[in-house]
């Protein structure tokens, strides 16, 4: 297993030549009010620096620990020569995102046993990253006082603005559903191929490329999955996102499995992209849209059973009745695929050989 590799950097150089997009060699002017962000320290890896784009809004990291760090969003400026850099021209400029994290806050949140461990974030990008099923990394840089995890920059966004906010135009960028759906299936196979399970798969952490490919970030949380896949429990304590995790997990189980942890995450976020809504917030008993969805049997393959005619025929119009009627409207292959996943007894859920080649994938791939 390859060790992530970090390289030192100079924040803010001071002695680095910045030409303009424009320049010809009869010129020999820098531009004088560009600030270059952060460069490699060895002169023979810095072939590109990073210049901060302020008009973008940094993201703010702070609800992962305290002073835990942020994201800003950055442009690439190649090298053209031993210390001379050259501002690229609106056309070919490169974006980058700088997760740039306290050394000092990441040191103390692991040393109280805290489970996101960004060196493990790093070494996965560096090993897996291709740019088709996970995001790659442009560098890996450190100073005295950040972590700098440079990553391309995601021109279509998140699977959640998609979801919740972008969701009619869905067809027209990547072509339904079942696209996306694939899409993802082909990501948790190439990792599972790989031995390793993400473990926090939500529309978060599913990016958008500027070609449409969508490809998995964030593997702060993920492990290699052990022979036979059965995983005693990781880490202290509770630790993810009770929404897309399986009950087994929510509810503190020992062991549960890797493979089908991370199939039930997209399971879920297939459920948010055929509906538009949240399925629950806890995969537990006392969530009642989990109680309803699952145990009630609302995914049922029967498009009508008992407990969903009961919450249609309430006079009152309820968050679950909106919810039942959803599960009504949906595709029957759907609701198929769904019930076969999101299902409380482990042994009993579909694999990912059984999600891919179920009918309404199959029917998808017919049409060409």
């Amino acid at each position: 297993m390859p060790s992530p590799m970090i390289d030192e950097c100079i924040s803010r150089p001071q002695n680095l030549v910045v030409l303009p997009p424009d320049y010809h060699h009869h010129e020999d002017a820098g531009v004088r009010d560009v600030t270059v962000d952060v460069v490699n320290k060895n002169p023979h890896k810095a072939l590109r620096a990073y210049m901060r784009i302020h008009e973008m809004p940094p993201v703010d990291l702070s609800h992962h620990y305290p002073g835990w760090g942020m994201v800003y969003f950055g442009v690439i400026i190649p090298r053209v020569g031993e210390g001379v850099y050259q501002l690229p021209t609106r056309e070919t400029a490169q974006k980058v995102a700088i997760k740039r994290l306290s050394k000092v806050a990441v040191l103390e949140y692991l040393q109280k046993g805290g489970n996101e461990n960004p060196f493990k974030e790093i070494q996965r990008q560096q090993w897996l990253g291709d740019n088709r099923h996970v995001l790659s990394l442009v560098e890996a840089l450190h100073d005295e006082e950040y972590l700098y995890i440079i990553m391309p920059y995601c021109e279509g966004g998140d699977l959640v603005d998609w979801i919740f906010h972008k969701r009619d135009r869905i067809h027209e960028n990547f072509g339904g559903f079942a696209a996306i759906y694939l899409n993802l299936l082909e990501n948790l196979e190439y990792l599972h191929l790989h031995g390793v399970c993400h473990r926090d798969l939500s529309p978060d952490n599913c990016m958008v490329l500027g070609n449409g490919r969508i490809v998995f970030v964030d593997f702060a949380m993920s492990f290699l999955i052990p022979p036979g896949d059965l995983t005693f429990k990781i880490g202290r304590g509770f630790f993810g996102k009770p929404a897309y995790l399986p009950p087994e997990i929510v509810s503190g189980y020992s062991y549960f499995g890797a493979k089908v942890c991370d199939l039930w995450g997209l399971a879920v976020i297939l459920f948010n992209l055929v509906t538009g809504e949240i399925a629950w917030q806890r995969s537990l008993p006392n969530d009642v849209r989990f109680r309803y969805l699952v145990l009630a049997k609302g995914l049922s393959r029967v498009p009508m059973n008992e407990r969903m005619i009961e919450i249609l025929d309430e006079p009152v119009v309820s968050d679950l009745r909106n919810l039942a009627e959803q599960c009504v409207n949906l595709d029957p292959a759907v609701s198929d695929l769904l019930e076969g996943i999101l299902r409380l007894d482990p042994n009993q859920r579909w694999n990912t050989s059984q999600a891919k080649h179920c009918p309404w994938l199959e029917a998808f791939r017919n049409l060409g």
